[in-house]
């Protein structure tokens, strides 16, 4: 018996030795990440977002429209394109 627990024992350690090199690693990546961030004035996302809001602006003071369903559907389409060009996060 003393055996067995000595052999769970040597394994637990194992796997902990493991799981405190994993997290080393992720913790590693996780600074080479935080590292590489821009300001949210450099986001093509918000400025996209602040267009969107002046083309409302815009519409709205001379008259023009056009559905809620279009409005959403264009910048929700804008807001994907410009997602998958995204590769930093703000900081």
């Amino acid at each position: 018996m003393d055996e067995d627990l000595e052999k769970a024992k040597a394994e637990y350690d194992a796997m902990m030795a493991k799981m405190a090199g994993l997290y080393d690693a992720v913790m590693e990546q996780a600074e080479i990440v935080k590292g590489v961030s821009k300001p949210w004035y450099a986001s093509k996302t918000i400025w996209a977002n602040i267009i969107a809001l002046a083309g409302m602006g815009v519409m709205y003071y001379t008259g023009t429209a056009m559905s809620a369903e279009e409005g959403v559907g264009i910048l929700a389409v804008i807001n994907l394109f410009l997602r998958v060009f995204t590769k930093k996060k703000l900081e």
